[in-house]
């Protein structure tokens, strides 16, 4: 949209929206309590905060406290972004299942809820859901909501990488014929999504871990040059070790 970061105003919540506090992102300005996000970010708006005002929770916050805050919301068409990170679990307390995730044990068959049901049930009209690894995707659904006034709910739906089987996931590599530095780009691959598995080296090109990456492909479409793709010659290599 063309506004500074350090002047849009992002709200987070309990859980993992309060990673964004930390660099490369440095956006989310708030962490109070579970739910406070959605409340927050409506009375930023109220007290003319230069927009876009935006919202940050989790779905099992969401389920938890969020959804009084967005009725709320909604019924006074306040111009709000919410995004809800949906990865179907409590993930930064312990994994714990949510209402919405359709896990199965011994003495329970779940009748999982759909998060989107709640968000049309509160009465929220402009309603989009993405897969947030898919950059370009998720940036025009964010860019969207942003600019359309009233209410507008972003589900970024996606599992939690920490949560799949690590010697099932394929990691990927920097092309060094296709990285042509962070003078040509920025380091767009690095601040765009801040993974620890990412380098940079001495030659100023960018380096995968191999062993700290977690296959999400997120820095690949970041990658303005189609540097980074999928090591596949090394993943029998990390599977045995």
């Amino acid at each position: 949209l063309g506004k500074d970061p350090k002047k849009v105003m992002v709200t987070g919540d309990i859980g993992c929206t309060i990673l964004g506090m930390n660099p490369p992102f440095s956006l989310c300005r708030t962490e109070v309590s579970m739910g406070a996000s959605i409340g927050m970010a409506q009375g930023f708006a109220y007290a003319d905060v230069e927009g876009p005002v935006i919202a940050t929770i989790g779905d099992s916050t969401f389920f938890h406290a969020g959804i009084p805050a967005l009725i709320n919301a909604s019924s006074r068409n306040v111009n709000l972004t919410v995004v809800v990170l949906d990865n179907s679990y409590a993930a930064m307390t312990g994994h714990q299942p949510t209402p919405a995730t359709d896990s199965y044990s011994e003495d329970i068959v779940p009748n999982q809820v759909e998060l989107y049901d709640f968000v049309k049930a509160c009465n929220v009209r402009r309603i989009s859901k993405t897969l947030p690894y898919f950059h370009n995707k998720l940036q025009k659904a964010l860019y969207k909501a942003m600019k359309t006034p009233g209410v507008n709910v972003v589900i970024a739906e996606a599992p939690c990488v920490s949560r799949t089987k690590w010697g099932m996931l394929v990691p990927y590599k920097v092309r060094l014929d296709k990285c042509k530095g962070f003078s040509s780009c920025d380091g767009a691959c690095i601040k765009s999504v801040g993974c620890p598995a990412i380098e940079r080296t001495e030659s100023g090109a960018a380096f995968i871990d191999n062993f700290r990456c977690m296959g999400c492909g997120l820095c690949a479409t970041a990658c303005m040059n189609k540097g980074i793709v999928r090591d596949v010659k090394n993943i029998r290599n990390r599977r045995s070790k």
